[in-house]
Formats: structure tokens, C-alpha cells, sequence
């Protein structure tokens, strides 16, 4: 391991600077559980891909002579990122896995706070549901590698835990904003979007102020559909052009699907394959065994918000980063399903709708086990809750 590697593992450690404004030996010993997990999670993947195909290849060796291309955003980016930094600094294959699964474990570390932070403003303690949602193996996995889902994941995070303050954290909103461009302008424009959505539909919010958040979401939405547009060549405010770009990405599905595509498959089919897949039916080894019993976990998360429909719409009516996460998160679920087309390529595009889901089903399994749902009058410990009318006043602090 080269000074790269180091640097890796140091920036790792750095990340405690933003796990919460008040660090405790509890927090602490949560924060080195999780670097541990993403660690061995970034040794497996290594020893991994020595004897199985991987896009880290790709990233690293470019037998694909992608730096040769023209700049494009995504994939041709992070090579030619990977390429100028193996020339200026060097650095073993080991080395990049380390730096970036530095990369993933700041998103980690932004999702703990924010699910910490959504119990601090409901007035409630954390609970074991919320810690639990971090220990999922697939988000260590698959942000712990070479490649744009670290970034990604890293985004996304910045992004729900801004969207929380809005707008005291707009500058780290649009530092996420500024990673999804750069690897998948899609998933910015949507984020923008979410934000814009969700301030639209707020009944409390003031007329100024909903104009100058309009302002600023529409000013970045233009700007992030230019980059789509530039990106993928495909016009975001045409129909027409939309579909043909989805037609297009569903005709590359049936090239490389392989043995787990749905290539063909209706939308409902290719929703709960992006959600729930694979499945102990259609496992096949250890990997695909740990997924499965990880999806069992997702099918109680979807189930639970499921059978609470009212109480969700309820929260999110009142609580602004509340309707932002579930704007942006069920938008991405929604749109990634469109172009889904095999069991390992949705495994890895859950991570980018993971801090937002999660955030979302933390405050509504909150909510009912505290008992605020059935009103003040039958909550247990007044003295450590809040009537939940009174919540929506707490949607910008």
C-alpha cells in the first residue's frame, strides 16, 4: 500500500469531523463498526474482482483506451480522473479501492447523522431500526470499489441531508448536485427537481420564500438539463426524445443483460426486480445469498410505508425534508426501473435512492412506535415527545 492508499484510509478517519455536532463514545464506536464493515467490504470486492469481471478494470487498467476519447461526463470522466491521478501520484489497484471507499464512507457517515438528526427534530430517541439500516451489507458493498458509485452515493447523501436546513445548507446541496453531475447528470436533474417539487406543494410556505427557492431550482434545473442533454443526447423537455433515449438504453440491456435480465419484462416486473432482486429463488452464490437476505429487509421497509400510506402523506404534508425525500427517492425508483435490465446493475443503483428511503422510513417507524401518530393524548413519555401538529413547524430549523 502506497501513500494513495494512506491517504485513503486517513480520509476515512476524517469523516468523523462530520458524524454529529456532539461526539459521544457511543457515536464513536459506531463510526469505527462502519469503517470496519466498509473496509472488509472493500477487501472482499478486491480479491474479488481477481478472478471476475468488474467495471474497477475499466477504471483503473482502461483497456478500453477510454482516455483517449473525447470528455465526456460519467464513465469516460472517472477514467480519465483515474488515468491523470495514476500519473501524478501513482498508486496500486488496492490503493484506488481504499481511496475510494474513503469516498463512500463520508455518505455513510452523512446518512448516519441525517437519520440521527431526523429523531433529534421529531424529539425522539433513535431507534434500532435506524441503526440497522446502516449495517445493510449492499451499501458498504457497493460504494467500497473503484468506480461512480461511491461519488454517487456520497451525492445523494449531501443532498437529503441539506435538504433538511434548506436553505442554511444550500451550498452542500449543491455540492451534491456538483458529484451527480459529473458522474450521472440524470440523477442531479432529478435531485433538483425534488427539491423544487417539494417547496411547490408546502401550503405554509410564504410566497417570497417559495419564489426564491423556485428560482434557484428552476435556474438548476436548466443548468443540469443542459449537461443531460450535452451528456446523453437526449432533449429532457421533448417526450419524444425521452422515449427514444429510454428505447435506446433498454436495446443496450438486451446486449449485455445476462443471466439474471428481465430484458422484455413488464414495468411491475422490473419494479420489483429493482427493489427486491435477487431473491433466495434466484440466488446463486454467497453474494447473491447476502443480497437476498438483505431484500428481505427492503420488502418490510416497502411493506411498512405501504401499510402506512396515510401517516406518510400526513408527515410529508407537514415536513418539508420529508416530501423532499420522498420526491427525490420515489422519482429515482420510478425512473431507474425504466431503464433496469438485470439483478446486478439494480443492486447497485440502490444506493442512490437508499439516504433518501431510509431517511424517509426512520422518521415514519419513529413516528409509530413513539405513538404520536394517535395523538398527544396517548403518547407514553410526554417528556420526550412532541404533539405531531407541532412538527411542521420545525421543517427549516
Amino acid at each position: 500500500m502506497s501513500a494513495v492508499g494512506v491517504s485513503g484510509v486517513f480520509l476515512s478517519l476524517l469523516a468523523w469531523l462530520v458524524t454529529s455536532e456532539r461526539g459521544t463514545p457511543a457515536r464513536l464506536y459506531l463510526f469505527l463498526v462502519l469503517l470496519a464493515l466498509l473496509a472488509a467490504a472493500s477487501t472482499a470486492y478486491y480479491f474479488y474482482v481477481q478472478t471476475a469481471p468488474a467495471d474497477t478494470s475499466t477504471y483503473y487498467f482502461d483497456r478500453m483506451g477510454l482516455v483517449q476519447w473525447d470528455f465526456r461526463l460519467g464513465t469516460v470522466f472517472l477514467v480519465k480522473l483515474v488515468q491523470t491521478m495514476r500519473d501524478w501520484i501513482g498508486g496500486t489497484y488496492l490503493d484506488y479501492f481504499l481511496l475510494f471507499q474513503a469516498i463512500g464512507f463520508w455518505g455513510i457517515v452523512l446518512l448516519m447523522r441525517t437519520l440521527e438528526e431526523v429523531h433529534d427534530k421529531l424529539r425522539l430517541k433513535p431507534t434500532a431500526l435506524s441503526y440497522l439500516l446502516l449495517f445493510l451489507p449492499g451499501v458498504h458493498f457497493w460504494t467500497s470499489a473503484i468506480g461512480k458509485d461511491a461519488p454517487l452515493f456520497l451525492g445523494c447523501s449531501l443532498v437529503v441531508w441539506a435538504a433538511m436546513r434548506i436553505p442554511a445548507r444550500l451550498p452542500y446541496f449543491a455540492t451534491g448536485v456538483a458529484l451527480m453531475v459529473l458522474f450521472r447528470p440524470h440523477i442531479a436533474l432529478v435531485a433538483v427537481g425534488a427539491l423544487a417539487m417539494a417547496e411547490f406543494f408546502d401550503p405554509r410556505s410564504t410566497a417570497l420564500r417559495r419564489l426564491g427557492l423556485m428560482m434557484v431550482a428552476l435556474a438548476g434545473l436548466a443548468i443540469v438539463a443542459g449537461t443531460v442533454e450535452s451528456t446523453f443526447r437526449v432533449d429532457v423537455t421533448s417526450a419524444e426524445s425521452l422515449s427514444t433515449f429510454i428505447e435506446r438504453q433498454q436495446a443496450i440491456g438486451q446486449g449485455i443483460g445476462g443471466t439474471t435480465a428481465v430484458v422484455g419484462a413488464s414495468y411491475p416486473v422490473k419494479l420489483l426486480s429493482l427493489l427486491f432482486r435477487p431473491f433466495f429463488f434466484d440466488s446463486s452464490g454467497a453474494f447473491a445469498m447476502v443480497a437476498s437476505m438483505e431484500n428481505v429487509v427492503y420488502v418490510f421497509i416497502i411493506g411498512f410505508l405501504v401499510l402506512n400510506v396515510p401517516l406518510v402523506i400526513r408527515l410529508c404534508t407537514r415536513i418539508y425534508f420529508l416530501r423532499f425525500c420522498l420526491i427525490f427517492a420515489g422519482t429515482l425508483i420510478l425512473l431507474l426501473s425504466l431503464v433496469y435490465y438485470n439483478v446486478g446493475l439494480g443492486a447497485r443503483q440502490k444506493t442512490m435512492f437508499v439516504p433518501g428511503l431510509f431517511s424517509l422510513v426512520a422518521a415514519v417507524w419513529a413516528v409509530r412506535r413513539s405513538g404520536l401518530d394517535r395523538g398527544p393524548t396517548q403518547v407514553r413519555a410526554p417528556q420526550t415527545t412532541a404533539p405531531l401538529p407541532a412538527l411542521g413547524q420545525q421543517k427549516h430549523a
